[in-house]
């Protein structure tokens, strides 16, 4: 599933994720994963962007997961010479999913839960926000900005090959040269937020305060994994004033025991079986509503309804996590 922030109104589609890396105009892709299979990668994602002239490519991995797909998987044999391959380790997780694609007049910006892997492009159940910068309509340029510089952030700085790969981007991106990064803009009509964590704050927090004072009526939360005690999902509740909830599972996926769930109060659960998909696809994706009296907020992104996807802190504990609101 794709969800698309277009030129006007955001929109939704149902789409295949890897048919999105078979566009021409970028020079660069800036990409970040938790798990990483370097057969799909290259042999799918890196043969599309090269062939349609990208040929400027930097991914950050999480490093446990990228040293274990190495050994026990398949090798990376392209890595080094057609694109940069770089690990990332923090005290939790390098969870962000992030697809940064910068061209000489354009640029586009793909967030959400899908690892580059072959479930994750194909197989699962997934979010996937788009938000675009062409020559006529700029407005999405400071988040593109603030994207470049957190991925920057979590860049190696003895990591030359990367700081390479980072120079050249700006070098070919003039449009970018003079852009203040920017966590919010506005998009035709609607506002919309590069929310990843920081030093003060994690997800959650940052979401809430992306909602300010609209009073928040129900929560639907989308989510394949939880704490085994539900604390992500009862610190989130609590953030919007426990409103009713509505919590989708993968039933197969929780860690959480009825017991716990019904310790909840005014809060449903539901499987993604009903959806069209349901019964054939893993549910992955990580999205949050809040139903306001004045409007509706959506985050969509990489973070789990768990203390180390919605509370962690940038250099300080737990995941890397992005989305956007």
């Amino acid at each position: 599933m794709h969800c698309a922030a277009g030129s006007r109104l955001p929109g939704v589609q149902i789409m295949r994720y890897d048919e999105a890396f078979r566009s021409s105009g970028y020079h660069t892709a800036l990409l970040t994963t938790f798990s990483f299979d370097p057969t799909v990668f290259e042999n799918v994602l890196l043969v599309a962007m090269r062939s349609r002239g990208c040929r400027n490519i930097g991914v950050l991995a999480d490093m446990n997961m990228v040293n274990r797909t190495l050994s026990e998987v398949a090798p990376a044999p392209r890595a080094g010479t057609a694109y940069h391959l770089a690990k990332k380790s923090v005290t939790g997780a390098f969870h962000p999913k992030i697809v940064l694609q910068l061209g000489e007049k354009e640029g586009r910006l793909m967030l959400g839960s899908a690892n580059l892997t072959g479930a994750g492009l194909v197989g699962n159940l997934e979010t996937v926000s788009t938000v675009v910068v062409s020559e006529e309509d700029r407005s999405a340029a400071p988040l593109m900005a603030e994207a470049v510089r957190y991925f920057e952030a979590h860049a190696d700085e003895k990591d030359q090959a990367m700081r390479d790969v980072l120079s050249r981007a700006r070098a070919r991106t003039p449009w970018l040269a003079d852009v203040e990064p920017k966590e919010e803009v506005t998009i035709g009509g609607e506002r919309v937020a590069f929310l990843t964590e920081s030093a003060s704050a994690g997800i959650a927090k940052r979401f809430r305060s992306f909602v300010g004072d609209d009073p928040i009526d129900r929560l639907i939360v989308v989510s394949p994994y939880a704490d085994g005690t539900l604390e992500g999902f009862s610190r989130l509740r609590e953030e919007f004033g426990t409103p009713p909830t509505s919590f989708v599972v993968d039933a197969r996926e929780h860690d959480f025991t009825a017991d716990t769930f019904q310790s909840q109060i005014r809060a449903s659960l539901h499987s993604a079986e009903p959806h069209a998909l349901g019964g054939q696809r893993r549910l992955h994706a990580k999205v949050i509503i809040a139903n306001g009296a004045r409007a509706d907020y959506v985050l969509a992104g990489s973070a789990n309804a768990s203390i180390p996807g919605l509370y962690s802190r940038f250099g300080v504990s737990g995941n890397a996590e992005a989305g956007i609101a």
